[in-house]
Order: structure tokens, then sequence, then C-alpha cells
């Protein structure tokens, strides 16, 4: 369990990271991780670096994770340690995926692969980047069929008056607790 104000810590540690590496305004990070704290902080961090999350599925294999990323255009991929194999699979076939970030990987440094949750720790927060509000923050894809992807944008805007609505929409107030069971990678989630 982490406070608001722990979370709120590594999702500027995350945003400083990707900073590092020229990350920011408009550059695609898809995230392949189960859903941990960690997830949501990397999730989070993208969008605080102004950068557009591309949340994707823990059930993809090899040959759907390749057509994503290519359709995605990421630049960058968050992977935990359960679901790198995927990724190392494909990256070879996608010169356009220039960061793969481990978190849990232990992964070094060579080849383009950062141990993000190594440098996390090593780096200050950093405050969030300056957007437009119809500037990209998500990237979600949608339940299309496996010949067509739909690829779903959502700006700063749109995302925070989804979120508005739905807890005004439900009367929801300070102290209220939801139990949400989506997957981060859905729109929900």
């Amino acid at each position: 369990a982490w406070s608001f104000r722990e979370l709120g810590e590594q999702v500027g540690r995350v945003a400083a990271v990707l900073g590092e590496l020229g990350l920011g305004p408009g550059d695609r990070v898809a995230i392949l991780m189960r859903d941990t704290l960690d997830a949501a902080a990397v999730l989070l961090g993208v969008i605080h670096a102004g950068a557009v999350a591309t949340p994707l599925s823990e059930l993809l294999r090899a040959e759907g994770l390749r057509r994503h990323l290519e359709h995605a255009g990421a630049v960058a991929i968050a992977v935990d340690d359960a679901l790198a194999p995927a990724v190392e699979l494909v990256r070879r076939e996608l010169p356009g995926l220039r960061h793969v970030l481990g978190v849990g990987l232990g992964l070094g440094g060579g080849g383009g692969e950062i141990d993000l949750g190594t440098r996390t720790h090593a780096i200050r927060p950093t405050p969030p980047v300056a957007v437009a509000a119809d500037a990209d923050c998500l990237l979600l894809y949608s339940a299309g069929t496996d010949d067509e992807l739909r690829g779903v944008r959502h700006s700063h805007a749109s995302a925070w008056a989804a979120q508005r609505s739905s807890a005004e929409h439900l009367g929801l107030g300070a102290g209220d607790r939801v139990l949400a069971i989506n997957r981060l990678s859905m729109a929900f989630g």
C-alpha cells in the first residue's frame, strides 16, 4: 500500500527518468505490466511527463504485441519481469522502439534497456510538464478484431472530465471508496 503522497512522489520520479531519456510531449510510451502499484505509477508518470500513456493488455502474445506497438508508434515500453519475454521476441522488429524500461528486471543499461525501478530511486521527482488541455494523454485500445486495431486517443481534458462526471453521476464525495476491478489497460481502469 502507498499513500497518495507516496504515489505522487513515485509518479514524479518516473516522469523525471522519462525526461532524462528525452521522452516527453507527444511520445507514446507503451505499458505492458500486471496491475500493480508500480504499473499505476508508470501510467501516471508517463502522463505527468507530458507523454502519451499506452497501456496494453497483459494477455497479448508476441505477434499481437508487435502489431500494437507498431500501430501505436511507441518509442518506449515499460514492462515487468513476467511479461518481458514477449517484448524480447519482437523488439528487433520495431526500430522505432528506442527504450525498454524494465520494472523488476535488473536490466542494467545495455541495448537501450533501463532498470526503471533502480533509476526512480536515484532521482528527484519532477513537477508535471505543462500541456494543452487538448493534448493526448492516453491511447487506449478498444475491443476490435485481430484484423483491425483501434487506438482511441484521450486528451487531458477528456480524461479529467470523465473522472469528474463519473464521480458526480455516482454521487461520490470525499471519503467515499470505489473498488474498480477493471484492468489498467481498459478505459474504466
